[in-house]
């Protein structure tokens, strides 16, 4: 787990990432007096799932699914 990363264009809040490739990583974004709805097209907007892709030449972190969490 990682906490407060930069991630595509802003700082994630929290990002799991799995020991075993094939599980699920997870990005979890957190709001006070906002909608999840809001928190959610942060996720999109920022590209924060980037962070699992790893960087150039590098192996991607998981190949399972990206689980986001509001």
């Amino acid at each position: 787990m990682i906490r407060e990363d930069q991630s595509g264009i802003g700082y994630v809040d929290y990002i799991f990432y799995p020991y075993d490739k094939k599980s699920d990583g997870i990005i979890i974004e957190l709001k006070v007096n906002d909608s999840a709805e809001n928190a959610i097209k942060q996720i999109i907007n920022k590209k924060y799932a980037l962070k699992f892709k790893g960087k150039l030449g590098e192996k991607p972190k998981t190949t399972g699914r990206i689980i986001a969490v509001v």
